[in-house]
């Protein structure tokens, strides 16, 4: 009973910690915007944090760097934010938490002074 247990205790937390939210700071290589307003933005460099607890996109490489977001007004502020971080040069820190289609869904964004 007790290694049942401790068996099921091990499987939670492994599986709270791939469910975790993860932060990357990037810098903008491009943004990619849908017909249906979907975003995306490319990292010059792989999401680390992100690519280590998920695969978005069955172990396609190029989507490692991507990540994105549906189209819904509360996210308005958060493209205004990564245009501005484009336009400027200026790192972002992202947070992302699980996937959306293949990208690794964005949750967050806070703009690096």
């Amino acid at each position: 009973m007790n290694k049942l247990l401790s068996f099921h205790l091990l499987s939670l937390v492994s599986a709270m910690s791939i469910a975790a939210p993860a932060d990357d700071t990037i810098n903008i290589n491009q943004i990619f915007v849908q017909a249906d307003g979907a975003v995306a933005v490319q990292s010059t460099i792989n999401l680390a944090s992100a690519s280590s607890l998920r695969d978005c996109a069955n172990g396609a490489s190029w989507a490692k760097s991507w990540a994105g977001f549906p189209s819904d007004k509360s996210y308005d502020r958060m493209f205004a934010i990564m245009m501005s971080a484009q336009a400027q040069g200026k790192q972002i820190s992202i947070r992302t938490d699980g996937c959306y289609g293949s990208w690794h869904k964005i949750i967050s964004v806070y703009l690096k002074p």
